[in-house]
């Protein structure tokens, strides 16, 4: 497939629904929706949301998860008033005429930057594939053909895509299709009534992590990254991913009843976590000079630049087996936990897991270790 050209100027899209504020007697301001459409404005105002003064950290915080929850449903009002404008409000026959690929363009706008470009390439995929289908016709042999297409395609790239890549691009159609019968467009979601045997199987993978000794060799090898270096290590310390390590701020660390907290809102589930900091954590945090509560803690480039210069770090502390990666940072926290005897629901809650088989891969990898351990004995007597 061709590469497809970007013009170097995007038109500016208008919205038709936007946040407005109204500044009220006491100093709060109050949101509404300002919302224009067939030619007609009208206001929706959001009764249970105020702006406060911010006159301290915590009124900024709050402030801040405030203007998400708002942008959150202005967010869902614009699809709702595309849904009606695209006709998918209609008549069922009418719907059920809805080519697939529009509707997946349609699910994959209401998602966010990070989870949209799996769509985009589902999108793509489907448009080589079967580019006329529509919802009606998105049924069980529809779908057993798909899996089939998966299996041969290139996709978009010139190797054929992985057992792991095929399972996530059917998981992400399953996704559209529950939608559909959702949006009451479709009765049911034919992958229902797929029988395992015919769908992709996903493989685990090697998890990447450090062992102790390692991460003592990064803490004491000497670096011209230094920010790099101390924020990968309170990765290890804590279990933040990058993008919580990145946008981490000096006001999200407090002293509550003689204990170091970490209160943050995780980027990922865009959930408040409450994080007691480890000694070594703290150690590395007095390292550093703290500035205002706005401030960033460490001053990172972007995740392929950080990544870029661990694994120079890497190399100076002589790690040379094993490929650095700022996520490694959490792996390591999961596996030093574990291995260390720490409770799997206790490792869940202090990475933030919203499901607890999420760690449990975790728990196999130190399982892999302690039976890999025993087996030493072997040949000794």
């Amino acid at each position: 497939m061709g590469n497809i050209k970007k013009s170097k100027k995007q038109p500016k899209v208008k919205e038709p629904i936007r946040l407005r504020f109204k500044e009220l007697a006491n100093g709060s301001k109050s949101i509404y929706l300002d919302i224009y459409s067939d030619g007609k404005r009208s206001y929706e105002f959001l009764k249970t949301l105020y702006l406060i003064p911010e006159k301290t950290s915590f009124d900024k915080e709050r402030n801040r998860q405030t203007l998400e929850t708002a942008k959150t449903i202005q967010s869902q009002r614009i699809v709702d008033l595309q849904k009606s404008t695209h006709g998918l409000s209609g008549v069922s026959n009418k719907k059920q005429k809805i080519l697939l690929v529009e509707y997946v363009k349609h699910v994959a706008s209401s998602k966010t930057s990070r989870t949209k470009s799996g769509y985009n390439t589902l999108i793509k995929i489907i448009q080589n594939f079967a580019p006329n289908v529509t919802l009606k016709q998105t049924d069980k042999k529809f779908c057993v053909e798909f899996i089939d297409y998966l299996k041969t395609t290139t996709g978009i790239k010139t190797n054929k895509l992985s057992t792991n890549t095929q399972a996530c691009y059917l998981k992400l159609l399953k996704i559209v299709l529950k939608q559909a019968v959702k949006d009451e467009i479709t009765q049911d979601n034919p992958f229902d009534r797929i029988s395992r045997e015919l769908k992709p199987k996903t493989i685990s993978t090697e998890i990447p992590f450090l062992t102790i000794d390692d991460v003592k060799k990064i803490r004491s090898t000497e670096t011209p990254f230094d920010d790099v270096k101390k924020a990968f290590l309170f990765s290890c310390y804590t279990g933040l991913r990058f993008s919580d390590v990145k946008g981490l701020t000096w006001g999200c660390i407090r002293e509550i009843n003689n204990e170091t907290m970490l209160i943050y809102i995780q980027q990922k589930t865009k959930k408040q976590e409450y994080l007691p900091l480890a000694k070594p954590a703290i150690e590395l945090l007095s390292e550093k000079s703290r500035t205002k509560g706005n401030d960033l803690v460490f001053n990172l480039p972007l995740n392929n630049r950080t990544n870029d210069k661990l694994k120079r770090i890497a190399k100076l502390a002589g790690i040379n087996d094993k490929k650095v990666t700022f996520h490694v940072g959490r792996h390591t926290a999961a596996t030093m936990l574990l291995s260390m005897g720490e409770r799997i629901e206790v490792v869940s809650k202090i990475l933030g897991h919203s499901d607890i088989t999420i760690t449990q891969i975790y728990a196999k990898v130190v399982a892999e270790q302690v039976k890999a351990g025993v087996h030493k004995l072997d040949n000794i007597f």
